[in-house]
């Protein structure tokens, strides 16, 4: 559910991905990302594992993939591409938890920072990791707001779906039309 003043702040729903990126990105701050990852939490380091997926590889625990190459590199997947990261944790709920967390930093443009290479950009295994248990451990410490955020993620990625739906009918309504005036 998405809340009412949300409707009236955004004027049409091309300004929700920077809504949504300003939103997540607010709360974090990674001014300290290098010092707090050499003090890594333990149960963040148990929380997931990431590995570079290759094909044919199987995976048995609750799992989801990281784009790792182009400008979309840190967007969270529930299907391989050749060029991903496997996302491996012990249970559905953390899961769920780590794919949306990795989906706000993705909204958030978290991962550009890290990006390299000059014609085809990448992110490092590394840097995915270190952004994630850092972020993980923040939000573990802001659980009931990360909780909420989480929701408003999925109401609006529900939304994104729908309105993607309703365009791609009206494209069609379109041609349908042009066609009939064609056949004439």
């Amino acid at each position: 559910m998405i809340p009412r003043f949300v409707y009236q702040v955004l004027p049409c729903f091309l300004t929700v991905p920077n809504l949504l990126g300003a939103f997540f990105f607010s709360l974090f701050s990674f001014k300290n990302m290098w010092a707090a990852g050499a003090k890594l939490n333990a149960l963040a380091m148990q929380t997931f594992k990431i590995k570079t997926y290759r094909d044919g590889m199987k995976a048995e625990k609750p799992h989801f993939y990281i784009l790792s190459k182009g400008n979309n590199a840190g967007k969270p997947l529930e299907n391989p591409c050749p060029n991903c990261f496997l996302v491996t944790t012990p249970c559905e709920n953390s899961k769920e938890q780590i794919f949306w967390l990795a989906y706000g930093l993705w909204q958030g443009k978290c991962f550009h920072e890290y990006l390299s290479g000059s014609v085809i950009t990448f992110i490092r295994i590394k840097h995915v990791k270190n952004l994630l248990e850092t972020s993980l451990r923040k939000a573990q410490s802001r659980e009931d707001k990360f909780t909420k955020s989480i929701a408003m993620l999925k109401g609006f990625e529900e939304n994104t779906k729908i309105l993607k739906l309703q365009l791609d009918l009206m494209e069609r309504v379109k041609r349908a039309v042009v066609w009939e005036v064609l056949r004439e």
